[in-house]
């Protein structure tokens, strides 16, 4: 690490992503649009619900965590540029079915052993998850960045061969190719 930030120069203390300024609005106003809507639900939705196929749900919803967990392991082993995304995924359905186990469960046993499977497997791996997610993106950030700075000189020294003390490039350089 210490030779690419030699060749690449100082590495920004905070990293950040490019990304759009409207986003963190837009999500803001959904998080506050969301309180009138939950309000409204906890007033009108009952508190009891028979389920018609309740079984096929609880089925699919696990099936499709399965599919999940068996996309991050590929990704994991194959160290694809995914991974941060595919576990982020499953750390939110990890908390969702934890979630639902305990608040869905009426008998004492049941609900003994939903808390106890949230709280010494789904959480945990949740919080596993995030942080590889975290992590990843970190790590593809970082990657980035010490791969841009050589390939921008490389571009450069390309387009200006002869060292050209006073010349500038007025095109930036093309990032590299994204693999």
């Amino acid at each position: 690490m210490d030779s690419a930030r030699g060749a690449t120069g100082r590495l920004p203390q905070q990293l950040t992503l490019p990304l759009p300024r409207w986003l963190g609005p837009l999500a803001l106003l959904c998080a506050l649009g969301l309180i009138p809507w939950m309000i409204y639900l906890a007033k009108t939705l009952p508190s009891r619900q028979r389920a018609v196929d309740y079984d096929i749900a609880w089925i699919g919803y696990d099936a499709a965590m399965a599919v999940v967990l068996a996309a991050l392991a590929y990704c994991a082993l194959r160290r694809k540029p995914a991974t941060g995304a595919v576990a982020a995924v499953l750390a939110t359905m990890l908390v969702i079915d934890a979630w639902f186990d305990i608040v869905t469960t009426d008998k004492p046993r049941q609900l003994m052993f939903a808390i106890l499977s949230a709280v010494l497997a789904e959480i945990p791996l949740a919080i596993v998850c995030a942080w590889v997610a975290f992590n990843a993106e970190r790590v593809q950030a970082r990657a980035y960045l010490s791969l841009r700075m050589p390939w921008e000189r490389a571009v450069e020294s390309a387009r200006n061969p002869s060292g050209g003390a006073g010349q500038s490039v007025s095109d930036p350089p093309d990032p590299p190719p994204p693999r």
